[in-house]
């Protein structure tokens, strides 16, 4: 079964040692954010929330990637050596420009179908996004 590849414009892969890398066999990418915010508990004479507690935002994510016999990059070593890279992704094309600050990967995941294909999923956090100017 052929694998429908995502409209990603661009993805690439910063690397603590400096180097950038374009990931061509990015099948899904994803990226959740969430403030964590809350109700307050204080309440007013009415008996009703007085406003909201913002939190701290939380950045996470996922990749899946086509595996290779020679992968792009070696995201179980990036994993055992607990790197900070960065990524670079266009919302579309000529779209806005974005960049994930601070990446490390939480967990790794391996798929496979009855076809022999198989895939590997990534899943990161973040500390910061942050809009490129273009």
């Amino acid at each position: 079964m052929a694998q429908d590849y995502v409209d990603i414009a661009l993805l690439q892969i910063g690397r603590a040692n400096g180097s950038l890398v374009t990931l061509d066999d990015v099948i899904d990418f994803s990226i959740d954010i969430s403030d964590n915010s809350a109700v307050k508990k204080t309440m007013n004479r009415k008996k009703r929330a007085r406003g909201h507690v913002s939190g701290v935002s939380e950045f996470t994510g996922s990749l899946t990637v086509a595996k290779r016999v020679v992968p792009e990059l070696d995201w179980r070593a990036m994993f055992r050596n607990k790197e900070i890279f960065q990524i670079f992704y266009d919302e579309s094309e000529d779209g806005q420009r974005f960049h994930v600050v601070d990446c490390k990967i939480s967990d790794i995941g391996n798929e496979a179908n009855e076809g022999g294909d198989g895939d590997m999923k990534i899943s990161f956090m973040a500390l910061d996004e942050v809009e490129v100017p273009t």
